[in-house]
């Protein structure tokens, strides 16, 4: 039965917390895909070179429903593909292939290991291996995780490791505000999914959604001028966190009103204060 090493750091790995980021779902959604995607390669293209499948195919595999060339295009911006070819193939197979094909077809073995190391040549992060090396994927041998080798581990914030799932419910709390509002869908790219992990890492995890509800409602001319980007929900998030905190939305109307009682009110301090001084020379 084909069989591949799977990590138990994976769902807290960097690559796949930033592909889960981008797609805007949770990191283990992210860790089923890869291994429904692994699963289904060694079945059906052990050597991992999926330059025949197009991206409708690869995102099937993975048991992806959404759109499949973003889906294709996060797994090759994280280094999860390599173009087409699985990255790090070997150090999850290669010990599977190794047994299987050692004695009964070592041409075939040695043609997957050559198609690998072709790419090793060519990106200084892989390192190059061998079909006869007994070290593949065998445990506590093989890498610990996908951080690339001779490289510094990246620590991650605790807050970057749980906002993904936050910014999901922070979508939708601002979808919903959205539609009520307007009446018709917000608009959801990559760089929306990005800024709502930024709204969450800035105010947190438990109030994001709370506070993009809120800012929908926000009746500032500024934010109903450009009928609530959310680009202005996250420049202005500790404002809105506190707005939204204090119940007290802070419009131009309101500030204009609050800077004139604050210069009305110097003025008539520095009144008062020349009259006193008047009376204390009178009674001198």
């Amino acid at each position: 039965m084909p069989w591949i090493e799977s990590h138990t750091v994976l769902l807290r790995h960097r690559k796949v917390l930033q592909m889960a980021c981008a797609l805007s779902v949770p990191p283990v959604v992210i860790v089923g895909h890869l291994h429904a995607l692994w699963h289904s390669v060694l079945e059906q293209q052990e050597d991992g070179d999926l330059s025949a499948w197009p991206d409708a195919m690869i995102a099937q595999a993975a048991a992806h429903t959404g759109d499949s060339t973003a889906f294709v295009r996060a797994l090759q911006e994280q280094k999860l593909l390599d173009g087409k070819l699985v990255h790090d193939w070997l150090f999850y197979a290669g010990r599977y292939l190794t047994n299987k094909y050692r004695t009964s077809n070592p041409k075939k073995l040695k043609a997957i290991y050559k198609l690998h190391q072709s790419v090793s040549k060519t990106d200084s992060s892989q390192t190059k291996v061998s079909p006869r090396s007994d070290n593949l994927t065998r445990p506590n041998l093989t890498r610990p995780d996908l951080t690339e080798p001779d490289q510094p581990k990246k620590k991650i914030p605790r807050e970057v490791a749980t906002s993904t799932g936050t910014s999901v419910e922070t979508w939708k709390a601002y979808a919903e505000a959205y539609r009520k509002r307007y009446g018709v869908e917000p608009v959801r790219n990559k760089s929306v999914n990005a800024m709502l992990c930024k709204l969450v890492e800035k105010i947190g995890t438990e109030e994001a959604p709370a506070v993009a509800a809120f800012y929908v409602s926000h009746q500032a001319q500024f934010y109903v001028a450009k009928m609530h980007p959310v680009n202005l929900l996250v420049a202005d998030a500790e404002k809105l966190r506190t707005e939204w905190k204090t119940g007290r939305q802070v419009t131009n109307g309101y500030a204009v009103q609050a800077d004139r009682t604050s210069t009305t009110g110097q003025m008539f301090k520095k009144l008062i204060a020349e009259e006193e001084a008047k009376r204390e020379q009178i009674h001198t």
